[in-house]
């Protein structure tokens, strides 16, 4: 980390020169598989929007958990799709595209973070002080705006030929502080359990989510602070592997919804057509489209 930061200010690229793309046609394949991915977070978005009864606090943050995995996977697509198939790239479009990348990974990161925060507080400890809807507000939207504040920045040092990764820094600490503070927690819930003798909770969605998350994740993050720290050089077709097992999430998590949330399963099963229509079932959409 060090020896990134002490040579940020340095002209490591020329902004007056086109950089040849080093992808092959195998990436315009890679970018349709991270569309693929886009698609399952838009579902969830989706079925989340269109129905009151999933509009909760939790399913607030996992909404703009997976509206930052559209963004981070649609600058993937264009990065390794678009770049892929031409010869010559501006360095002004590869470093805004590579800095607004990093830049929208932070809040995917925060929100997971948050959410896993407040289902062990809820759980184990005492609720979040900011329990009121005004609360949930405030957390997202100061989320949103630091991650746009640092991918504007970067963006700018792009322009302005200012060779300072501001977007990768700021993602290497968040990563590496999130990830360590998952495991922590972990830790924390172990011991509530088998020291203080705390029931545990039944509703554990959250948990198997975010650990799914850290362990689709934990490859990517293994190879970079091991490269890090470690100096150890890897191919960059493994590096690639690594960042799509993350993004394969999004495909992780719908399923996930689907056979541990009984109220997604029967609203996504309704979207399709595919909910029996018995009494009890169209009463209950009546009621929920009228809360609409």
């Amino acid at each position: 980390m060090m020896e990134l930061s002490n040579n940020t200010f340095a002209e490591t690229l020329a902004s007056d020169e086109g950089y040849g793309s080093a992808t092959s046609s195998w990436d315009v394949l890679k970018a349709a598989l991270c569309l693929l991915c886009g698609l399952a977070n838009i579902l969830i978005i989706y079925v989340i929007a269109r129905n009151s009864a999933l509009q909760t606090r939790p399913n607030a943050y996992l909404a703009n958990w997976c509206i930052s995995s559209c963004i981070i996977l649609i600058l993937s697509s264009t990065q390794l799709g678009l770049f892929g198939s031409t010869e010559d790239i501006s360095y002004e479009l590869l470093c805004v595209t590579e800095e607004s990348h990093y830049g929208m990974i932070i809040p995917n990161l925060l929100f997971v973070l948050v959410l896993f925060l407040e289902w062990y507080s809820g759980s184990y400890g005492r609720p979040c002080c900011l329990t009121s809807r005004l609360g949930l507000v405030a957390i997202v939207a100061l989320i949103w705006t630091v991650a746009l504040i640092i991918s504007a920045a970067s963006a700018t040092f792009c322009i302005l030929d200012m060779s300072y990764p501001l977007s990768l820094i700021s993602f290497n600490l968040v990563y590496i502080s999130v990830f360590v503070v998952i495991i922590f927690v972990h830790g924390l819930r172990i011991i509530m359990i088998k020291i203080f003798n705390k029931p545990p909770v039944e509703n554990k969605l959250e948990l198997v989510l975010v650990t799914s998350y850290f362990f689709c994740w934990l490859p990517n993050f293994l190879l970079i602070y091991g490269q890090m720290f470690f100096g150890f050089s890897v191919s960059p077709t493994l590096e690639l592997v690594t960042y799509f097992c993350g993004y394969a999430h999004s495909f992780v998590m719908l399923i996930l919804l689907y056979f541990c949330d009984k109220c997604f399963k029967m609203h996504l099963r309704d979207l399709f057509g595919l909910t029996e229509k018995t009494p009890q079932s169209i009463l209950h959409k009546e009621q929920n489209t009228g809360l609409l």
